[in-house]
């Protein structure tokens, strides 16, 4: 292969990324926040006293009222995590939106118990003790067979597939069923 061509293709390649990069990054804008919160945030540049504090007064009623209609909802960072724990495996699903300060940490791997085992031919259906269901998607046997209340890890692999392994045994390709 010529070097002319080689350049080509890295440069090709080095503009495939880069655009990649990009389009990652601008999915990565975090919603704007619910329009009852910056009404509460706008009564803090209000200068006199009393009219700073009938702002809050009403903003925060129109809060509760909200809350209490379930228009909006609040979590902290742990129900964060628990969310984000509990979604693991399904993808497309952005949730939160991101907090912008390295809190939408994609989880790259889970533990948890197996609640039971059902084997559909070769391949085994697994339920975990937290409800998610995950399906073998390879013909890989293991050396014995996967029973309730043995760890399970399962992982991120490339192009969005994910790998378990069951009791410390070799990996198995596996997907989310529901």
């Amino acid at each position: 292969m010529s070097a002319r061509k080689t350049i080509a293709k890295l440069v090709g390649g080095a503009a495939v990324i880069a655009l990649g990069a990009s389009a990652a990054i601008a999915t990565d804008v975090p919603p704007p926040r619910p329009a009852v919160v910056d009404a509460i945030y706008q009564c803090r540049d209000i200068v006199d006293n009393q009219a700073r504090l009938a702002c809050f007064d009403a903003r925060v009623g129109e809060m509760a009222a909200a809350d209490q209609r379930r228009d909006i909802m609040f979590a902290d960072r742990e129900q964060v995590k628990e969310t984000r724990r509990g979604l693991f495996g399904f993808s497309g699903i952005k949730i939160f939106g991101g907090g912008g300060d390295g809190d939408d940490e994609q989880i790259e791997e889970i533990t948890a118990k197996i609640a039971a085992v059902r084997y559909i031919g070769r391949n085994m259906s697994i339920l975990l003790d937290d409800g998610a269901r995950w399906v073998q998607t390879d013909d890989r046997t293991l050396p014995l067979d996967a029973k309730a209340g043995m760890e399970i890890k399962i992982r991120r692999a490339a192009l969005g597939s994910y790998f378990a392994n069951i009791n410390g045994m070799r990996a198995i390709r596996v997907k989310r069923a529901d």
